[in-house]
């Protein structure tokens, strides 16, 4: 099934929240039947998922599946600001579906969340309002999200993948590696030694377990934490590049604009509008 064989989108419940501290969401969620989308709008939290933990910023989206057991909790003493929408999803022969049925990971990164935002305040605006007609205005901004979301999801089939459990134990090793020493400059020699493997059968293997070289696979882990640098903390840019371990300000601001096709400066103000 694919986005082609959804016709509507029903929207269960549409709020912006503010958490104060506390965030955690798990067992309540198993009973729904729906998809709940989770947009961040200021803060971070760190979420379990397929037993890995991921830190999710500010213009991300988590995606809550029914019979999903995940647990989410604040990070950090900011508070939690956040967009949630319950959305049924309708085929063409009138049967329920969910996010994860059409293809969408539980974590995407959109790469114009100002776009994404104005789609969910105007469903909210809409599914607030005493409009007669405002179920059918919601269904049709869905199906807008939906193929925006699609159309913008970073995740594609040369996304980098977090370590887990069916990837091979040696590229494991190097991947926890790298989540955790991503702000140091990081060599495929380094990568192979924690993989305990020859450089050569290590590219390969790497390659055959990700889906891209080590090198590339490296950079576009580094520019990812990039974009949520930029956004989350709204440091100096110039801060950026020395944060990840680049040479300088020049080779990170080379790689992020060959790589996301627009400059640090450029996607700052896209993403904040």
């Amino acid at each position: 099934m694919d986005l082609k064989n959804i016709i509507a989108v029903k929207i269960r419940h549409s709020r912006f929240r503010t958490d104060y501290q506390t965030f955690y969401f798990s067992q309540k969620w198993l009973h729904l039947e729906y998809s709940v989308l989770f947009f961040i709008n200021k803060g971070m939290v760190s979420v379990d998922i397929k037993g890995r933990r991921c830190l999710v910023g500010k213009n991300n989206i988590l995606i809550w599946n029914p019979g999903a057991f995940r647990e989410a909790h604040l990070e950090g003493e900011e508070h939690l600001f956040y967009y949630v929408l319950g959305l049924e999803l309708i085929t063409e022969n009138k049967t329920p579906a969910t996010m994860a049925d059409i293809g969408f990971p539980h974590r995407i990164t959109p790469e114009n969340p100002g776009a994404v935002r104005s789609i969910l305040k105007a469903i909210d605006r809409s599914f607030h309002s005493k409009d007669a007609y405002r179920m059918q205005t919601c269904s049709a901004l869905g199906l807008k999200l939906l193929k925006t979301l699609a159309s913008q999801r970073t995740l594609s089939r040369r996304r980098t993948r977090v370590p887990q459990s069916g990837m091979d134990e040696r590229i494991n090793r190097a991947l926890d590696y790298l989540v955790l020493h991503y702000k140091q400059r990081i060599g495929v020699e380094t990568l192979a030694e924690k993989a305990c493997m020859h450089r050569v059968p290590f590219t390969r293997l790497f390659k055959r377990e990700t889906g891209l070289p080590p090198h590339a696979y490296v950079m576009a882990y580094k520019i990812q934490k990039a974009k949520d640098f930029l956004i989350a903390f709204e440091e100096p840019l110039l801060n950026a590049g020395e944060e990840l371990g680049f040479h300088d300000y020049s080779h990170f601001f080379r790689a992020f604009k060959r790589l996301t096709g627009l400059t640090p400066s450029q996607y700052v103000n896209t993403a904040r509008q």
